[in-house]
């Protein structure tokens, strides 16, 4: 909904998606680190197995996340500078639990009730196991909401979403630009 206001957007989980797809040192790593247990074809990383691995141990999470977390912020800091007239919107999953909200102007958390929450993750196909696993490393919705500049409710439908979105995205450009005449 933020890139149809014009924003250009990031999504950190998808950056993680195309450095286990692409990046050669990212797979390397990964298939000695576990010795051919999370590898595919053609020596892609097997995202499935190696999400069963590292949300069973906290050890190999936190390698993992040692490999990939600096990779993600550089790549989304270069797409920014690619266009830096243009507004951005960066999703992070982990951005309070990582402590990089200090690398954004403003930030959001978009909740939703947990058995909105649940039902939702429940259409997943990925194993509960996995979504109690991932729940568990996540700061609870309360304590996001508690940290983010703004909060947009997601329980309800798509439209009511975007009745929320609109009018933050206006109030935060009118912000800025009495802030730049300001300056």
């Amino acid at each position: 909904m933020f890139g149809a206001e014009g924003f250009g957007v990031v999504d950190a989980d998808a950056v993680v998606r195309d450095l286990l797809d692409g990046d050669s040192e990212v797979r390397e790593a990964v298939a000695s680190r576990y010795d051919g247990r999370a590898g595919g074809r053609e020596g892609a990383v097997d995202r499935a197995a190696l999400a069963e691995i590292v949300f069973s141990s906290r050890e190999e999470l936190m390698w993992l996340e040692t490999l990939l977390h600096l990779r993600v912020v550089r790549a989304w800091r270069e797409r920014v500078a690619g266009e830096p007239g243009r507004p951005w919107a960066v999703q992070v999953p982990l951005l309070f639990e990582v402590n990089l909200q200090g690398e954004f102007d403003v930030t959001v958390c978009v909740a939703a009730d947990p058995a909105v929450a649940r039902e939702r993750l429940d259409q997943c196909a990925m194993p509960s196991r996995q979504v109690e696993a991932r729940m568990a490393r996540q700061f609870s919705v309360e304590k996001k909401m508690e940290r983010a500049d703004y909060v947009i409710e997601n329980s309800g439908s798509s439209r009511f979403l975007r009745d929320q979105i609109v009018p933050l995205i206006r109030e935060e450009i009118l912000m800025r630009e009495r802030q730049r005449n300001h300056d």
